[in-house]
């Protein structure tokens, strides 16, 4: 127990209050007279200790004491010791900006009395605090606006009680005042209801209902430019040289897969050839980087019109589809010379089809390639069908008839041991079974589970139970967290900018974190840089601190086999590698 001691002109009081909490530097009283609440101003606890004086002689029976660490009282710009004790504090509805104490505990004022602490901590003002809340919006602050639908990159600020809200890539701007509950009462009161401050720690969290149409909730989470990113070095290694057109960044495949063996890179790179594999104009050929230098150390030819690329690392070995008619699947040594070739089955066939991605499944040994429908001509209608193939890696021969799949998807990573999970993008995900070549839909994500568009990546994870996903459509661009139960989906926007993500892998350094590479293909015709930023799987948002690595999409992201990540920028035609900086 501690002794407060209370003087009011010459008559004294003794207060027994609860122990207090190690933190706390500051304490005052309120009294809780009805209709005449007031109080006294904030004094140092010295030795567990403190004397609170008053001048007051006050026929309240209730008094409650409240207490502040000096982190809190900083975190609210409280003035020096002098105003703190002169300027007295507040009841909650005094119509000051309030804030909440790191202690409390409440008693009736006797002769001598015993205050119990109170279970929850008091909301307070005082004399020194402003008109309104202070959301901490010291400068100006990024802000993740959840209902807004796309990365908007929104910045927000505060001018005295003036809020504004200011999302460019999405055309939006909201404008509002701030109460002194730290209520946010827009002016347009069509767009946005009123937000509600949820706490107060490292980012001030809103919550606000949203849209009349919908009326969702929705969070609004403004943070710091505070660099939260593990820090990261990157080199690169340019595999083809002079082929760097602006207008085409985005469409030209210069670099198509990337597969490490040892302490080396492979890639396939085809000059002049563009995505889809719609034209094949100039010969191909395998690289070899040297993984420690990032240098291209050898260069070997490869079959003409190559289109994707997979690593067998049962017999270290390369896997390649290639080809227009007709198109092939080859196993290849290290040195790039064709072990054996296999022709793709008639219904999987260009020009009807073109190859969007390889992937082996190890257990099985299994070699999955997953086909869309090139893109329409204009005045023609899209096709709405893929395929998926599935070929014996041993014997390079397909195991089954090519399966119907949505013609959106574009990736696929292992689900489990012979199970390969397969996005589509069109609210379904379907696992395929490689040993007896089935598929099953076995989540239907919903209409709102990310964009309607495509999946280009993603991973299982599996410690929480859910898909992590880049997806793609229309204006939304984000990371979908989708249960494996398919009863729940997330979706996260970066912070920083409207790039889009793309390529994406867990960081080696940290399993609670992912590396995403995010293109700045939204402001067409100028193409912004693209940058590498970390995702948080566990707060599910993404951190600040992007770097830049090139221009273009960032693709085929993966571990390095030590620290790091490599990754490749097909149409810079470069391999990047990230590592830990020292």
């Amino acid at each position: 127990m501690l002794v407060l001691g209370l003087s009011a002109c010459s008559d004294r009081t003794t207060l027994v209050i609860p122990e207090l909490p190690s933190e706390i530097a500051w304490v005052g009283l309120l009294f809780l007279e009805p209709g005449n609440e007031h109080g006294t101003g904030l004094y140092p606890v010295e030795n567990g200790r403190f004397d609170v004086a008053t001048t007051d002689s006050s026929e309240s029976e209730a008094v409650q004491l409240v207490g502040f660490s000096a982190e809190a009282l900083a975190r609210h710009r409280a003035p020096d010791a002098a105003q703190l004790s002169s300027k007295v504090l507040l009841p909650e509805q005094a119509g000051h900006a309030l804030m909440r104490s790191n202690f409390s505990a409440t008693g009736f004022l006797e002769e001598a009395t015993t205050i119990e602490r109170d279970l929850d901590s008091a909301w307070v003002s005082a004399e020194w605090r402003p008109p309104c809340a202070d959301l901490a919006l010291v400068d100006e602050k990024i802000a993740h606006v959840s209902c807004l639908g796309g990365p908007c990159a929104a910045r927000a600020r505060q001018e005295g009680c003036r809020f504004e809200l200011s999302a460019p890539g999405c055309e939006l701007e909201f404008r509002g005042a701030v109460q002194p509950n730290g209520t946010v009462v827009f002016d347009d009161q069509v767009v946005m209801q009123d937000c509600q401050i949820l706490e107060q720690r490292t980012a001030t969290e809103l919550s606000c209902d949203g849209p009349q149409i919908t009326r969702e909730t929705c969070e609004i989470s403004l943070h710091s430019y505070e660099w939260e990113a593990p820090a990261v070095t990157h080199s690169g290694a340019q595999v083809l040289a002079g082929l760097i057109r602006p207008d085409a960044l985005l469409t030209w495949e210069h670099l198509l897969g990337l597969v490490r063996h040892q302490d080396q890179l492979i890639t396939v790179s085809a000059a002049g050839q563009t995505f889809g594999g719609r034209v094949c104009t100039s010969s191909a050929s395998f690289s070899f980087i040297d993984l420690d230098r990032m240098e291209v150390t050898r260069t070997e030819p490869a079959p003409e019109c190559p289109q994707a690329l997979a690593y067998d690392e049962v017999r270290e070995a390369l896997l390649l589809v290639h080809g227009l008619s007709p198109a092939m699947v080859s196993r290849l040594d290290m040195n790039g010379d064709i072990e054996a070739t296999a022709e793709l089955p008639a219904g999987a066939q260009p020009p009807a089809w073109y190859v969007a991605n390889a992937f082996v499944e190890p257990d099985s040994r299994a070699l999955v390639i997953a086909l869309a429908a090139p893109p329409p001509e204009p005045g023609d209608e899209a096709t709405l069908e893929g395929r998926v193939v599935v070929f014996d890696v041993d014997t390079m021969e397909p195991r089954a008839l090519p399966l119907l799949v949505p013609r959106q998807t574009r990736t696929m990573f292992a689900h489990s041991r012979g199970k390969v999970a397969l996005p589509h993008g069109d609210a379904s995900l379907a696992i395929l079974d490689t040993y007896g070549v089935t598929l099953s839909v076995a989540i239907a994500t919903g209409a709102f589970c990310g964009p309607s568009g495509m999946f280009l990546d993603g991973f299982r994870d599996a410690q929480r139970g859910r898909f992590v996903l880049t997806s793609r459509g229309g204006i939304n661009h984000g990371i979908s967290l989708l249960d494996e139960s398919g009863a729940r989906c997330e979706v996260a926007f970066p912070l920083e900018s409207s790039r889009s993500p793309v390529g994406m892998a867990r960081w080696p350094g940290d399993p609670a974190l992912a590396v995403v590479g995010l293109d700045g293909s939204r402001r067409l015709p100028v193409i912004e840089e693209s940058v590498i930023t970390f995702f948080d799987l566990e707060r599910q948002r993404f951190l600040l601190g992007e770097v830049v690595v090139g221009r273009g999409p960032i693709k085929n992201v993966q571990p390095d086999g030590a620290d790091g990540l490599v990754m490749v920028l097909p149409g810079e035609a470069r391999i990047v590698r990230v590592r830990p900086a020292l």
